[in-house]
């Protein structure tokens, strides 16, 4: 989890590290296993609406690619707004805690 301010991109499956990595307002690569069926409203499926989904791994490297290409900030702004069950903009202060504690540098969206 101290690599989540660092990564770029996170590739990942079903996992709630994925959640987290949404706060940060940034592309997902998301693997999608077609035998996992998820409840309506599960934060998963949010997640896979602001996500670039894939179901194989044989052309990861072209699939990132596509993950920063079609990567939109509104829908993973939308996503992490559901995910994040706190009142106010608690994701902010999330994202400053953890830039905080491995003291970095802050990230510039701009």
């Amino acid at each position: 989890i101290r690599l989540l301010a660092c990564a770029d991109i996170l590739v990942t499956d079903h996992t709630s590290l994925s959640l987290f990595y949404l706060l940060l307002g940034r592309p997902i690569v998301f693997y999608r296993d077609s035998s996992v069926e998820y409840e309506p409203g599960a934060l998963m499926l949010e997640l896979q609406k602001a996500a670039h989904l894939i179901s194989g791994i044989e052309n990861i490297q072209a699939d990132i690619k596509q993950g920063f290409h079609r990567f939109d900030a509104q829908k993973a702004q939308a996503a992490a707004d559901k995910v994040c069950s706190f009142p106010g903009r608690a994701w902010e202060r999330y994202e400053e805690e953890i830039y905080e504690t491995l003291s970095l540098e802050r990230y510039s969206r701009i």
